[in-house]
């Protein structure tokens, strides 16, 4: 069925990088990986990266018929860019003001008693936007950027902003002020002695992902026993031009990932490290003639050195034309998991209580557990849920993001102080072919 539905967008089938799953777990016992995409292939042969099939923005399930009656409520402005990289980013699709899933994620964990850190290395991203924590944003590139007059107007600043006023508008500006000016020191001076170990290369991907690995092995300096971040790769989208794009792109995410997986092993954090890809949406199966079109559910990736790889988890298609229970047209395909199912196994690795779960996931209870994941099904092993204090104490200033992109949470089972489309590219991948992908949170550290 694949070429016949694919057409003038069919890849190779020679050319395609293959993979085993389980027999008997999903419609066919061989798939193939994008021939970029090497670095994939090696870590879910090695059992350190899982594939998520026909995952995607949903409110509560969905089938066909249920679609076409309009009888259940689906995720708003379906196909448009801007509204499904929010859902992918807040995982609660109806609710626009959300917050981000890594936000919310650090709150919880925050309010049980552990430190953790959020950043994002792309810009203010609405996947770490959270009540309690303020993300600190990192250059892709320039990394931390300094107050250029900050020997000389830094004692004045502090002093105008000292004192307490009558507006809670003014306040929050003084304190946002000071206390960003304050956290880039920080940062500027735990990451200016960090020597990583691997090269990365210059695309933006590996900029970004290369941030990542020098905030992780700042962990200790900067008091961040945990941590989560947000990466992003844009330009999925291909109507038209589409093997060259993804050729392009996907050969960047390859390259970035193989840098930073080997950076994350060098360091010893690997096993504590998970990445997330996700996207707005997939593309449809069909060609419009030069590419493929806006559609909805679509394939991810989990990876980590706790991942329990090798496998796809969720439900593989098992029609792709248009009488397939999940296609609605055009191989735009209702996704079969939320989500929630990714989210649910991540945020309980990361040690999110259970009662805290309800406000991390706040769709959660539309699902039963056949749609989602666990945290002992996705990795080896999981942490008891003990509050502790962590062993470093946080520097005492907080940080306002002064700029903002994963797939990341980052844990420190043992105490150790430190930090997937996607394409998705949260399974920080799923590279799947969309404008945002992957969108790539690392979301585990020691």
């Amino acid at each position: 069925q694949y070429t016949d539905v694919r057409g003038d967008v069919a890849l190779d089938l020679d050319s395609l990088l293959t993979i085993d799953v389980p027999a008997g777990t999903q419609p066919c016992d061989t798939f193939g990986v994008y021939p970029k995409l090497t670095e994939v292939q090696s870590l879910y042969a090695g059992g350190e990266l899982a594939f998520v099939a026909n995952i995607g923005a949903l409110v509560e399930p969905l089938t066909k018929d249920e679609y076409n009656a309009g009888a259940k409520e689906v995720p708003p402005s379906l196909f448009a860019h801007n509204i499904n990289q929010r859902s992918a980013q807040n995982v609660h699709a109806q609710q626009a003001d959300a917050k981000g899933v890594l936000g919310r994620m650090a709150d919880a964990l925050d309010e049980d008693g552990y430190t953790t850190a959020v950043y994002s290395i792309n810009g203010n991203a609405k996947a770490v936007e959270a009540e309690l924590i303020a993300a600190d944003i990192i250059h892709k590139t320039r990394g931390v950027t300094l107050f250029t007059a900050q020997d000389e107007l830094g004692p004045e600043v502090s002093n105008l902003t000292r004192f307490v006023s009558e507006s809670i508008f003014a306040e929050t500006y003084a304190d946002k002020l000071q206390t960003t000016l304050a956290r880039t020191v920080v940062l500027d001076a735990a990451l200016a002695d960090v020597t990583l170990t691997e090269s990365f290369s210059d695309d933006s991907l590996s900029a970004q992902l290369e941030q990542v690995a020098s905030v992780v092995a700042a962990r200790a300096a900067l008091g961040s026993p945990r941590g989560v971040f947000f990466v992003e790769l844009i330009g999925f989208d291909t109507p038209s031009d589409m093997d060259t794009t993804l050729s392009g792109l996907l050969g960047d995410v390859n390259d970035a990932l193989g840098s930073f997986v080997a950076e994350m092993k060098a360091q010893g954090t690997w096993g504590n490290v998970t990445i997330v890809s996700a996207s707005d949406f997939g593309r449809t199966l069909t060609s419009n003639g030069l590419g493929t079109d806006h559609a909805w559910g679509g394939n991810h990736f989990v990876a980590g050195g706790s991942v329990k790889g090798g496998q796809v988890f969720g439900q593989y298609p098992t029609d792709l034309t248009d009488d397939g229970a999940e296609n609605i047209g055009r191989g735009r395909l209702i996704p079969t998991l939320p989500w929630e199912a990714v989210w649910n196994a991540v945020a309980r690795w990361f040690d999110v209580p259970d009662g805290a779960l309800g406000s991390v996931l706040p769709n959660l209870p539309n699902f039963n557990s056949s749609y989602l994941l666990t945290a002992d099904e996705l990795f080896y092993w999981v942490t008891p849920q003990v509050p502790v204090s962590d062993p470093t104490p946080s520097p005492s200033v907080s940080a306002e993001p002064t700029e903002t992109p994963v797939p990341a949470p980052s844990k420190a089972p043992t105490g150790d102080p430190a930090a997937t489309p996607a394409p998705a590219p949260q399974p920080t991948v799923f590279p799947g072919d969309s404008t945002a992908a992957p969108v790539i949170p690392p979301t585990a550290q020691p």
